[in-house]
């Protein structure tokens, strides 16, 4: 079955670097790759202060995406559920490919429902898509933002190359095809000129914003999935998060987190 699952996911991320971004909509159900529907991405400006992104916009933490490396697509995924909605499984990633400076950075999930269904990660090294890992993360899928620590399973990013991560909801562990699939691509860079120096003068509370206005999208929301478990009450926190989630174009984990997640609007 892994070798079955790394095939199907090597086919996925060598797809998302030959198309436009697509949505992996509902493909224990339907079986079908959809194109990304442009018009579920509102709120283009990600600083405008709007219902669906509360928050003082010099508050806000600037994502600068990285104009380096080869683009890659996102996957995405989702089921629907009798109501006709679909449920959120996202791995955390923006639509190109995600710098980290990070050897063994933590990487974010999120699933908007509990679920009677393990999860599984599995990381693709290169252009090649060599599988250098391929575990059970998860005996459950449970509701909320999870991490995903790669140091727990002695994977080490090398410098400037890309890896391709995807975690994937075992529906029918006969039949990998049936998974419910989300991931996106990462690529671990050298340390930018001074940025140490100006790392260790930035107070705590901006740690984010500097990682953010950096390029440096998985390290920007470590830091504050690190914070908002540190203090899960400070509603500011969780108007960072969603304002750098729309940057990243995860618009519907950040419409969910406007609508459940901020400990001020919802006591």
């Amino acid at each position: 079955m892994k070798n079955i699952r790394s095939t199907l996911f090597a086919l996925f991320a060598g797809l998302t670097m030959l198309m436009q971004p697509f949505h992996f909509e509902s493909f224990a159900q339907e079986g079908v790759l959809k194109p990304q529907d442009d018009s579920v991405l509102t709120n283009k400006d990600p600083m405008k202060v709007t219902k669906k992104n509360p928050g003082d916009s010099s508050e806000m933490p600037l994502y600068k995406a990285p104009l380096r490396g080869a683009p890659a697509g996102r996957l995405s995924g989702g089921t629907r559920g009798a109501d006709g909605k679909m449920p959120i499984f996202a791995f955390l990633a923006p639509r190109h490919t995600g710098l980290t400076l990070s050897e063994q950075p933590t990487l974010y999930w999120f699933s908007s429902e509990a679920a009677k269904c393990p999860v599984d990660l599995t990381i693709l090294m290169g252009k090649e898509m060599k599988s250098i890992l391929q575990i059970r993360i998860a005996d459950e899928t449970r509701a909320g933002f999870h991490p995903i620590h790669l140091a727990d399973y002695g994977i080490r990013l090398q410098t400037g190359e890309v890896y391709q991560c995807f975690i994937s909801m075992v529906t029918d562990p006969k039949h990998p095809s049936k998974d419910i699939i989300s991931g996106g691509a990462i690529e671990r860079i050298a340390y930018p000129k001074n940025f140490q120096k100006k790392l260790k003068e930035t107070d705590i509370k901006r740690v984010q914003h500097v990682y953010a206005e950096e390029g440096l999208w998985y390290d920007a929301m470590n830091a504050l999935c690190s914070r908002i478990d540190a203090a899960p009450h400070d509603s500011l926190l969780y108007k960072q998060r969603i304002s750098l989630l729309r940057q990243g174009d995860l618009t519907e984990t950040a419409d969910y987190e406007t609508e459940h997640g901020i400990p001020a609007l919802h006591p």
